[in-house]
Parts: structure tokens; C-alpha cells; sequence
């Protein structure tokens, strides 16, 4: 069927990245799933060209994101494969994306971007835990009388797993967003035995028959902070929370390096199971030979690991406290840090304050 005028241009405004002229249009009812001569919806044209923020929004408007009409049986996941940028497959695999389906020649999303040398795309896709792969652990299996995983865990438990965030303050963040990971406090434990059991499926032959090194080891990661949680003698696991992040986020008097978040997480690779993980090995050489308390740290070298790209190179308003990305709160005096909030802030400034006239001055 021929398309009209209107169906035409917005996929064009689409490609192009014209995002009020997509919204004007899907605004005044221009279908969403329309296809192009090879079956390409706008969609696709948007992965396919990188655009975010047309994604979230073709999405919002109940766009397909499964739909494989294309002439080569391509989806938006594969195109968005194809593109290299890692917050497009994000969006599409939120939005219910199947990162097994494939094309004409049997080849997935994953395998398209590996073949392609998009590694970071690989890695979204291969370690992205859905809230449907998470049911499985809520449902009781063989003489288990429950599920390892309590129902009222799921999304908080999701968003540890598929973080790229590893800094210990954001994970702390994102579990007191969620009380109902900790309350009541059993809660923990179960998460904890539920990560230990991730890891052994990810890496156990007995379990598995392809490796996933980087789903264990984001794993041990986080139940080694889950379990720090368990080890003190509280129920206020909010404040538990905050007298940790307090002491990742301290630095030294000279330079502000946390060497206390550098200490555990260099006893947390020391401490993964499975000695002869490729990935650990990886880990290993890298970390070892840095003299502690200098730089590369075990964190940026852990996240640059795990997301497989140079995620400590993305400085664009980075929270000096928890490294999340564009934060909004800035150090008035210097002007040279950013912040999410004033939560933030306070966490850093016993730290930020001994060199803040002096980026004051740099500046």
C-alpha cells in the first residue's frame, strides 16, 4: 500500500532526527508502524541512525518495537545493533525488544553488532536481565518451598543487574529507592542467595554451556555490597546505607583518592569464586600492578570491564559523588563539579572543599 504524504515525511523527519516534526505529526495521528518500500518503520530508521530521544518517543506512541516487516527480517534492536549507540538499545530493549530474534540469515541483534565491532552494543544486549527473566527466580523450583527471589524484589533488583553505574554510592542509591529490597531485612539475604545462584548459572558447566563472564561478575559485585549491608548488627538499613556511601565517597587529603572504596573493591575481585574466569583474569592484569592509591582505580577499570567501552571517559556533568552522568547541581564556588543533588554534595564536600579554591582559581 502506498503511503501518503504525511506517512512519507515522518519517516524522513525521522531519519533526519527532526524530533518536533515527528512529534507535530504523530500529534496529528500519522501512524506510528508505517513501512517504507523495504518494510522499514521510523522506528527502525531512528535506531538505525542513533536517535534517543525519537525512540522514547515513537515508543511512547505505541510504536512496534518487535516488528520484523523488513525485506532482510530486521528489527529495531538490530538496527539499533547496527548504529553502535548503547542508549538506543536500552530504550528498545525496556520497551520489550527479543534480543533472540533474527533475521533472514539467522543472525541476532548481538551477533550483528559483534560481527560489526560494536562491543558495547554486545554487551547491553547480552547482559540485559528483563523483569520476565527475574520471574523465574520468584517461582518456587523443585522441593523449594518458595522462590529465591521475593515477588516484591523484581524492579529494584532489575535495575541493580542492568546498571553501568558501578560506583558503590549509585548501587547503595538505587536499594534505598527501593525499601521493599530490604524490608524486612531477610529480603537481603534472599537477593544475596539469589546473585550467588546467578553466578554459578553464569559460569558453571554443570549450569551452562556459554559463559557469561560479565553477568557473574557484576553479580559478586553487588552481593558483596548487599552482604556488607548484612554484616552490620541494624535494621535502619537507610542509614546502614548512608555511613557506607559515606566512606566510598571520602577521599584523601592529597588528591581525593577513596581509598577505601579502592580497598574493597580490590578484596571483592580477589574474593570471585571462579579463579579461572577469563574476564577475572582480565581484571587481574589490569588492577594488580597499580600502585594503591594511584590511578587507573579498581572502579574505572571494573566499569570500563563490565560495559565494555571507555565508560570513565564520558565526563559530561558526572556526579562527583555517585558518576552518574549529566547531574545538575553544580559547586557554586568553583563551578568545575557537578552533583545530582544536595545528597551528593554533602557526601564529597569534607573532600571537595580542601581543593575546591584551588579549581576555583584554575578556572
Amino acid at each position: 500500500m502506498a503511503l501518503d504524504s504525511g506517512e512519507k515525511t515522518i519517516i524522513d523527519y525521522t531519519t533526519e532526527g527532526s524530533f518536533e516534526d515527528v512529534e507535530r505529526l504523530l500529534k496529528a495521528r500519522v501512524p506510528v508502524d508505517v513501512h517504507d518500500e523495504h518494510g522499514m518503520t521510523p522506528l527502525q530508521h531512528a535506531a538505525f541512525k542513533g536517535h534517543t530521544k525519537i525512540c522514547s518517543l515513537l515508543l511512547a506512541h505505541g510504536a512496534d518495537v518487535n516488528d520484523h516487516e523488513h525485506d532482510q527480517g530486521y528489527t529495531a534492536l538490530m538496527f539499533g545493533a547496527l548504529s553502535g549507540n548503547s542508549e538506543v538499545i536500552r530504550i528498545l530493549l525496556e520497551a520489550g525488544a527479543k534480543s533472540h530474534q533474527t533475521n533472514r540469515i539467522g543472525r541476532t541483534a548481538a551477533q550483528l553488532a559483534a560481527f560489526t565491532g560494536q562491543k558495547q552494543c554486545v554487551d547491553t544486549i547480552n547482559n540485559y536481565v528483563t523483569l520476565e527473566d527475574l520471574k523465574y527466580y520468584t517461582t518456587p523450583q523443585g522441593q523449594e518451598a518458595e522462590g529465591k527471589l521475593p515477588e516484591s524484589c523484581v524492579q529494584g533488583f532489575q535495575l541493580l543487574l542492568i546498571t553501568t553505574n558501578f560506583n558503590p554510592v549509585h548501587l547503595f542509591n538505587i536499594i534505598c529507592k527501593y525499601p521493599e529490597l530490604y524490608q524486612p531485612k531477610s529480603n537481603l539475604k534472599r537477593i544475596s542467595n539469589t546473585l550467588s545462584f546467578i553466578i554459578e548459572r553464569s559460569l558453571d558447566p554443570y549450569h551452562t554451556t556459554e559463559p557469561n563472564d560479565t553477568l557473574a561478575i557484576k553479580s559478586h559485585f553487588i552481593k558483596t555490597l548487599i552482604d556488607a549491608l548484612l554484616e552490620k548488627n541494624s535494621d535502619d538499613i537507610d542509614k546502614v546505607c548512608g555511613d557506607l556511601c559515606k566512606k566510598f565517597a571520602h577521599g584523601t587529603e592529597n588528591g581525593g583518592f577513596r581509598m577505601f572504596e579502592e580497598k574493597f573493591l580490590r578484596e571483592t575481585i580477589r574474593n570471585f569464586p571462579f579463579k579461572q574466569c577469563p574476564l577475572l583474569q582480565q581484571l587481574v592484569r589490569l588492577i594488580a600492578p597499580v600502585v594503591l592509591g594511584q590511578n587507573p582505580s579498581a572502579l574505572s577499570v571494573l566499569t570500563t570491564i563490565l560495559n565494555g567501552h571507555a565508560f570513565e571517559e564520558e565526563v559530561v556533568n558526572r556526579c562527583d559523588a555517585c558518576s552518574q552522568l549529566n547531574a545538575s547541581r553544580r559547586c557554586t564556588a568553583c563551578k568545575s563539579v557537578y552533583y545530582c543533588n544536595e545528597s551528593c554534595q554533602r557526601l564529597r564536600w569534607s573532600t571537595h572543599k580542601r581543593i575546591c579554591s584551588s579549581l576555583n582559581n584554575d578556572a
